[in-house]
């Protein structure tokens, strides 16, 4: 274990440990993304996470970092990541995660928890933390409002340029850091003495909202919510009642909307048969629940033609990446008028983006304006896009998505 210092706007500062840990986990059972160790919010089922009462921004923290390793098999029952610990002061428990997923992350498993270890004892060595007596990083209540905060803290305190960084090490330690801000404001807030705790990332992420009770999600209640889909399994043998059945049983739980895998059988007849599981999905749930899928570039034009012809009277909400090359997006649109939403592309415009600004002096200003013109090329009226997925883990961090 290393020790840090963190403080932010009160008379009295607070220490802060960082350790890194190495362990295996095993994977959700249903395709997708992996679960997280440590949850960033309670999860109320069915709809997503919640907080239950809206609780003050703390104005000073401490932390502990660790980080452990998970392992991921052949056939992906098991994946391997780095856990970050972090243990303010006063006992407040926050939890980052660095698990790069083959395929998905540019960045090894060895690489991150090489990074992630580095990272740790930078915070816990630096020369910063002065009023704790020697080493340590102070931390800054207004970490979670986000918006430059972050990568000024990275710069600043802990002295680390934050292009330096590989996208998962930077996402588990800014979600450690912020996990225990929203542990220890939980526990100021009339919840206890610190330690760990469920405190959702909601509650203080852009500080919950608080001090401006204009806003709408302010004014209607105290809860925050996180909403969230349920994944369907991409098993191209399931048969469209099958598909039914486990939208009803979902929707049974709670839940309001609903994501099918889909473009998992072969060509056209595969894109027919998955039309009709929409089908199903829609007439099982009715037309209160919406209705997402999910192709991942699997399909050339042709075949997203068949599928999205079949389903114009099903309302879907969207077809994430129905296509894949990006120059047949408009032509998928305007011939069949279903909406889209991106995701791997997302990923490859933001990554294209910041090497760009790389290339030139690395200023995270030039990187997020090169991320932002990518972006809105792909937001052409004609290629439909209605949303796009944003993965923190991948893109660098809650920060990061949110300048998108």
């Amino acid at each position: 274990t290393a020790t840090a210092t963190a403080t932010a706007t009160a008379t009295k500062p607070e220490k802060a440990k960082a350790m890194v840990v190495d362990k295996e986990k095993e994977a959700p059972a249903v395709g997708g993304d992996a679960a997280p160790a440590k949850p960033a919010a309670a999860s109320k089922p069915g709809s997503g996470s919640e907080t239950k009462e809206k609780v003050p921004v703390p104005s000073a923290a401490s932390a502990t970092a660790t980080a452990t390793t998970a392992t991921a098999t052949a056939d992906d029952a098991v994946r391997r990541g780095w856990l970050l610990k972090v243990v303010l002061d006063d006992g407040s428990i926050g939890w980052g995660e660095a698990s790069p997923l083959p395929g998905l992350h540019l960045e090894s498993h060895d690489a991150a928890g090489a990074q992630l270890r580095t990272v740790a004892s930078i915070v816990d060595g630096s020369a910063a933390g002065g009023s704790s007596g020697g080493g340590g990083v102070f931390v800054d209540a207004t970490l979670p409002l986000l918006n430059g905060a972050v990568a000024e803290w990275l710069t600043s305190a802990c002295g680390v340029r934050e292009d330096a960084l590989l996208p998962s090490v930077r996402f588990a330690l800014e979600t450690a850091v912020l996990s225990a801000l929203a542990c220890r404001s939980s526990s100021s807030g009339g919840g206890g003495g610190g330690g760990e705790c469920n405190a959702p990332l909601a509650s203080v992420l852009l500080l919950g909202d608080a001090g401006n009770a204009s806003s709408p999600s302010a004014a209607a209640d105290s809860e925050n919510f996180v909403e969230i889909n349920a994944l369907i399994p991409d098993d191209a043998l399931a048969t469209p009642e099958d598909v039914a059945n486990a939208a009803r049983n979902l929707v049974a739980k709670g839940f309001r909307c609903l994501k099918l895998k889909v473009a998992r059988g072969e060509g056209t007849a595969g894109a027919f048969d998955d039309a009709k599981k929409v089908k199903a999905m829609r007439d099982a749930v009715g037309d209160d629940v919406e209705i997402r899928c999910d192709a991942n570039r699997r399909w050339g034009l042709n075949d997203a033609l068949t599928f999205g012809l079949q389903i114009i009277d099903c309302r879907v909400q969207y077809v994430e990446e129905p296509v894949s090359d990006l120059v047949d997006l408009a032509a998928f649109h305007c011939t069949t008028g279903v909406p889209v939403a991106l995701d791997e592309s997302v990923d490859e415009a933001m990554r294209g983006g910041a090497d760009g600004a790389r290339d030139g002096d690395g200023d995270d200003d030039d990187a997020s304006t090169g991320s932002l013109n990518a972006l809105i090329e792909l937001f052409e009226p004609s290629n439909g896009v209605v949303a796009i997925v944003l993965k923190p883990s991948v893109i660098g961090g809650f920060e990061r998505c949110a300048r998108a």
